[in-house]
């Protein structure tokens, strides 16, 4: 199956995700009649946070905002988790390594040379005890990301993932109104004050995948009845 997502970010308070592809490829193998498409965007103008998630058999669309000072719990992670961009090019091995990961040489791709690195993870905790195995592929040149796959090995089989990256632009600047949602100007968001009864805080996670895993978690609150959100792990 394939979905593709879209990520804009500036600074720390102002984000733009749309992974509607992602949420709906999950149903692409469904009959005609099961399937359908979701629509589900996330943003923050660097004041306001805001969920949109709409499925085509929805009448109304679920649709809440908050303030982002209302946030306790922010996980932002775009493009470079590993901090690549900071590091000198011949210090890269370098600096992976001091975060436990494998220099696993060079490779061609697409007429690009790539740094190629590798860890491994297990999680005993889980009822399926995985163990699952990553690769990070870097531009040798821009060390941005290029792609990230992840192998995963457990009792109930085999997953493959794999996240490829095209990155339309760096470093420019965007306007307050990018970071809003207007893709449904009718559309009339709920105002979250505070976090619903048995919940303690709210939180946001927007993982982009670079670091072999994604997560788009919305609308996150917290607390002694566990934890809810919205999204893709």
């Amino acid at each position: 199956m394939k979905g593709t997502g879209q990520f804009r970010f500036q600074g720390d308070n102002q984000w733009h995700v749309d992974i509607s592809g992602i949420m709906s490829m999950s149903f692409s193998d469904l009959p005609a009649s099961f399937q359908h498409k979701c629509t589900f965007l996330l943003g923050c103008d660097g004041d306001r946070e805001w969920c949109y998630i709409k499925n085509d058999k929805d009448k109304e669309p679920y649709y809440q905002e908050r303030d982002l000072k209302s946030i306790r719990k922010k996980n932002l992670k775009f493009l470079d988790p590993f901090f690549c961009a900071d590091v000198a090019k011949g210090k890269l091995a370098e600096n992976f390594q001091k975060r436990e990961i494998k220099y696993l040489g060079e490779t061609a791709f697409e007429g690009k040379t790539l740094h190629l690195f590798g860890f491994s993870m297990s999680n005993k905790d889980s009822r399926s005890k995985s163990n699952s195995q990553f690769e990070i592929a870097v531009d040798a040149e821009t060390l941005l990301p290029v792609y990230s796959r992840v192998v995963t090995f457990s009792q109930f089989g085999v997953s493959n993932s794999c996240y490829r990256f095209g990155i339309k632009s760096t470093n420019k600047t965007f306007a307050a109104a990018d970071f809003q949602q207007t893709i449904d100007k009718d559309a009339k968001p709920k105002i979250m004050g505070t976090p619903a009864e048995g919940y303690e805080y709210f939180f946001v996670t927007i993982v982009d995948g670079a670091g072999g895993r994604m997560t788009v978690r919305g609308n996150g609150q917290s607390g002694e009845k566990g934890t809810s959100s919205s999204g893709v792990n």
